[in-house]
């Protein structure tokens, strides 16, 4: 059954809010927020939150600081978090009341079991939020690509799967933008209808535009693997070869736990990829 989605894309200039603790390895996802907001003509807002006032003047500083030695043109910005507000919920809230479009930030797990163990301050600001998060892993590389800002969405076809889909088609205007629409589908030496599945795939991806505005450069693609044999490497292998700026899928848990006990291909693939990894909530 044909899939009817109307898309409005968001043409009115939005807002990239960043995050930032303080040290350098938070700030490696800068770079590449601002190639996603430069691209959409947005604002982007650094953004430190702190446990109380003392502090403020220096962190707002530093923010600034970054941002002129990045040669990125954004707004330094501290908050400090309410009264029995988490971190997590502090950056939501503020990204609320700045109307933000994305929020961006990096990741310093890479592993469902360290998410468990430590805790995840991007999953828990995904499961608190509707809105696209731009994030950054283990295995990022500092080269950004060159135009147009192409994304690769994945898609196991799951209609979870489409949630990112959903949140980030709005953002992706036909001026700037491409996306390739990619689905990993792992072979089964046994099945006797292969080749009508992978059709049926096909199918199911040319459908899958209509997430999209029109006039926005699409691309299909099937991967096909041996069974077991590594989805998240084969999405890193096509984002590189594309000369991807970053890869979009949707997270279909919203919590560290559920990615250890049932898997998480999201999170494996945001500690081993070269570039930033987009994450939506998917559907439980």
């Amino acid at each position: 059954m044909p899939i009817n989605v109307e898309t409005h894309v968001n043409q009115t200039p939005g807002l990239v809010l960043v995050t930032t603790d303080g040290s350098a390895h938070s700030r490696r996802v800068l770079p590449h927020a601002a190639a996603f907001a430069r691209t959409r003509g947005d604002r982007l807002v650094l953004l430190h939150v702190l446990d109380g006032a003392s502090g403020e003047a220096a962190a707002l500083e530093d923010c600034a600081t970054s941002l002129r030695n990045d040669g990125i043109e954004g707004t330094p910005l501290t908050a400090l978090k309410h009264d029995g507000e988490s971190l997590e919920q502090a950056i939501v809230r503020v990204a609320h009341e700045q109307d933000a479009t994305m929020i961006a930030m990096d990741t310093r797990g890479h592993g469902a079991l360290h998410h468990a163990i430590h805790g995840s301050t991007a999953l828990e600001v995904l499961s608190l939020t509707g809105l696209p998060l731009l994030l950054t892993g283990a295995g990022l590389v500092d080269t950004l690509a060159t135009e147009p800002y192409r994304t690769v969405v994945t898609t196991d076809g799951s209609p979870a799967s489409r949630d990112v889909m959903r949140a980030l088609g709005p953002l992706l205007t036909p001026q700037g933008f491409a996306v390739t629409l990619l689905q990993v589908h792992e072979r089964d030496p046994e099945a006797a209808a292969e080749e009508a599945e992978v059709a049926e795939i096909e199918i199911q991806l040319d459908k899958d535009r209509a997430f999209f505005a029109e006039g926005l450069a699409i691309d299909t693609m099937v991967r096909e693997i041996a069974r077991l044999g590594g989805v998240d490497t084969a999405i890193i292998e096509v984002a590189r070869q594309l000369g991807a700026h970053c890869i979009a899928m949707s997270s279909h848990g919203t919590s560290a736990q559920h990615h250890l006990f049932a898997g998480g291909t999201s999170l494996t693939l945001l500690g081993r990829s070269p570039v930033p990894v987009i994450m939506a909530r998917g559907a439980e």
